[in-house]
């Protein structure tokens, strides 16, 4: 959705913890090897959903708030999917319509978008949803 940062954690944290590791416990390990864990995903999640609810108010509706990682949202709009995540890129916003788990496609007019926010630092994820 917003802004990624490396999945993996910040780059130079998992250098640090690469030297640590190697010159304090003679692990010897590559910053690749390393993960570091995003926290706050709670946080992070109902940042994500109140900003949703304050932005697009009743022109958007949020599918399974409660559930992992994603967020499925839902709104009405004449432009097709592949426009929206047009428009969204061209804002450096990253979205993904939900059209590609269908078998064969709805016949309704709302749109559905996966909005991911694991990877985002708390910081970016207000502007990331104004920007949407």
């Amino acid at each position: 959705m917003l802004f990624y940062g490396d999945p993996q954690g910040e780059y130079g944290l998992r250098v640090q913890i690469s030297g640590y590791l190697h010159r304090f416990r003679g692990c010897r390990c590559t910053p690749d090897q390393i993960v570091v864990e995003n926290p706050g995903y709670g946080q992070k999640h109902d940042l994500v959903i109140e900003t949703i609810q304050r932005v697009f108010a009743e022109k958007a509706q949020i599918i399974g708030k409660d559930a992992g990682f994603h967020i499925l949202l839902r709104i009405e709009h004449t432009k097709t999917e592949q426009e929206l995540v047009a428009i969204a890129k061209q804002a450096d916003i990253r979205i993904t319509a939900a059209a590609y788990t269908w078998l064969e496609p709805p016949h309704y007019t709302h749109k559905e978008f996966l909005l991911g926010f694991g990877g985002i630092h708390m910081d970016r994820i207000v502007e990331g949803v104004e920007r949407l």
